[in-house]
């Protein structure tokens, strides 16, 4: 995991009015939640570059059909509480890293920082500096 950048990342993301989407609190249980789950299932950065954590996070997922059947869950990830929101919640914390990674990889006008969605509906000039840091100029 790169966690340095991950963090970076996390507290860079905002909601759609322009607060920030984490607070240090929750950036500080995301990772550890993935540090968790790469003492049991393995580097996360080798899941990503596998199948971008796709198995991973079919592993971690829960129903609650699983849950109400007693079903023990796919993954070897040991959850102390409920099955089902303990899994959701390192499910949750997989696909946020590998959110991070794809945008670490993806071309840099395909995403808005911003917002996390996808391509703008305005002409943009994207810069990329350093990884994760990004200025963006409204054409």
């Amino acid at each position: 995991m790169i966690e340095s950048e991950f963090r970076d990342y996390l507290r860079c993301l905002r909601k759609p009015d322009g607060k920030l989407r984490f607070q240090e609190t929750t950036i500080r249980n995301r990772v550890s939640n993935c540090k968790n789950v790469e003492r049991h299932e393995g580097d996360l950065d080798q899941h990503f570059d596998k199948d971008r954590c796709s198995d991973l996070l079919q592993r971690l997922s829960y129903s609650i059909v699983d849950h109400d059947t007693n079903n023990p869950p796919n993954h070897k990830v040991p959850i102390d509480g409920d099955l089902r929101n303990g899994s959701a919640t390192l499910k949750s914390a997989v696909k946020l890293y590998a959110e991070f990674r794809q945008r670490r990889t993806s071309p840099p006008d395909s995403l808005d920082v911003a917002t996390g969605a996808g391509p703008h509906p305005v002409k943009r000039l994207d810069l990329l500096f350093l990884g994760m840091v990004k200025i963006v100029l409204i054409l």
